[in-house]
Parts: C-alpha cells; structure tokens; sequence
C-alpha cells in the first residue's frame, strides 16, 4: 500500500510510515484498500472489451485472409489445370508426329531397296493374308532391327509370330491413346486400294505417283480397337471418306495426323478439312484439292 501522507510504498497493515514517520489509522488503510480495490476492478472491467476487440479483429483477420487465398486459388489452378493439359496434348502430338516420320524414314528406305513402297498386306498362294507392311518395315526402322524375332515364312498369327508380337512397337502407336502397348493395338493405317501408294494388289513407286507425292497421304491415324500392330489389314481406301471410330480418327481432340508420299506430316481437322481428302488418298485421280 501507500501512505496517505508521503505517498511512498509501505508494508500493508503498517500503522507508522517509515519514510514520514506519519501515524496511519486504520480508517486510512481500509481507504487505501477500497481505493486500490476499485482501480483493480476498473482496469479488469476496461481490459475485458479490450481483449474481445482483439480476438475479433485478429479472427476476421484471418478470415479475410483465408477467403483471399481460396479466391486467388480458384482463379490460379483452373489456369494452371489447363496449362498443364494442353502441355501434355502438345508433347502427345509432337511425339506421335515423330512416330510417322520415323515410319516415313522407313517406308523410304525400304523403296530404295525393293525400288516401290510396301504393299498393306502380303498374301499367301492361296490368296490368305500373310502379313502387314508394319512388319515388312522392321529392318528398316530407326532401332528397331533384329528386335521383333518375326518369321516371313509363317502367317502373322502362327504361334511363333504370335509371341513375337505381343506387344507393340512404340513407334507404331500414338501416345495420346490408352490402349496399345498390353493389347497389341496400332494406331497407324496404311490406305489400301485402287489407285493408292501401298495398293496390295500392286504397291506403287514414287515416279507413279502423278498428283505429286506432297499431295498424296500414305498413312493416316485411325483408333480401331480391334487391329493388331502385325495384322494384314488396314483403311480400305472406299472406307476412309469420314471420320468415324475406326477409321479417320485419333485420340487429338482437333484432329488427325496423315502422313504423305514425300514424307510431309500433316494435321487434318476435323474443323475444316476439306471435302477433297478422298482425292488426296489416290496417286493418279487428278484432283485439284485446295491446300495441295
């Protein structure tokens, strides 16, 4: 407590103040107490609102705060989200670009050695398909040579042969799609029929190609669930008019890859491609198509 008369800091209960030597009666004392007493109150009661104020303000704090952050992410991530897909849908299309000219690399190498293209399918004597030009080509492919143990000699789908292609090459599958690798599927067509550069009957040579090998497509994309990498069977030339499911087709959403006789990979879309493209498909048909 403090004395009444000096004001100094005394003992509680100190009847003589040892600084003014002034007598303290005990009225004085229960004075000073009550006083002290209701300063303590006042400050208790004053720093209540205080303290409330305080938690309240630091609360919407962190409230506006946390609002911000979800606002700000709803607005980032979808961006981000999308960034990301169409990174993954440029590297898909630019890997699966590289798949064709590594097969136009191919299909080029083997016309300089047999002196005209594969023919899309191979028959026996008795006229049963024997073989896809995918695995005619497999000497000639980039890494690819000595890495398929297929035999010439036997169908596709003898039990040797079979083993021998349980799963497909890479480069004959376009990495946009799901399915493939465990299943066999390709994803790349050759156009078979009259007129066209990889005809079955009688495969043509680049000097027969009159329309000009940049405007003639050898191979196409197509997602035809059901055809094996080494099955003798491709896009009928009378069949690749439209885009369907298992014909024109791919995994891009915008469109699909074709490959041309000069070795030219070009994107078709679906958009806007031209009603000509069936005239882009023979070597000799005369078709003026816009583009080419």
């Amino acid at each position: 407590m403090k004395c009444p008369a000096c004001a100094e800091t005394i003992d509680d209960g100190t009847h003589n103040c040892p600084f003014c030597h002034r007598n303290i009666t005990t009225a004085e004392r229960d004075l000073v107490e009550e006083r002290l007493a209701r300063g303590t109150r006042k400050v208790r009661r004053a720093s209540q609102p205080v303290r409330l104020m305080y938690i309240l303000g630091t609360t919407g704090l962190v409230l506006t705060l946390f609002v911000l952050l979800v606002w700000l992410a709803s607005l980032i991530l979808p961006g981000m989200e999308r960034a990301r897909f169409a990174s993954q849908r440029a590297a898909q299309q630019q890997e699966c670009e590289g798949n064709l000219q590594r097969i136009a690399r191919a299909l080029q190498a083997y016309h300089n050695m047999q002196g005209s293209f594969p023919p899309a399918v191979t028959y026996s004597r008795d006229g049963q398909p024997m073989h896809s030009w995918r695995v005619l080509i497999l000497p000639h492919l980039e890494g690819m040579a000595g890495r398929v143990n297929y035999n010439l000699n036997e169908p596709w789908n003898s039990p040797g042969n079979k083993q021998a292609t349980l799963m497909t090459p890479a480069v004959f599958r376009c990495p946009g799609n799901d399915d493939g690798a465990s299943f066999g599927t390709t994803h790349y067509v050759a156009i078979d029929g009259p007129q066209s550069v990889m005809n079955s009957q009688q495969p043509a040579r680049l000097q027969d190609i009159v329309d000009g090998a940049g405007a003639t497509i050898v191979i196409v994309e197509g997602r035809d669930p059901a055809m094996h990498w080494a099955e003798p069977k491709d896009l009928d030339i009378r069949q690749a008019t439209s885009f369907a499911p298992n014909g024109l087709s791919s995994n891009h959403s915008d469109g699909f890859h074709a490959m041309l006789a000069d070795g030219t990979i070009r994107m078709f879309y679906y958009q806007n491609v031209s009603r000509g493209l069936p005239g882009l498909m023979t070597i000799d048909g005369g078709e003026m198509v816009e583009g080419f």
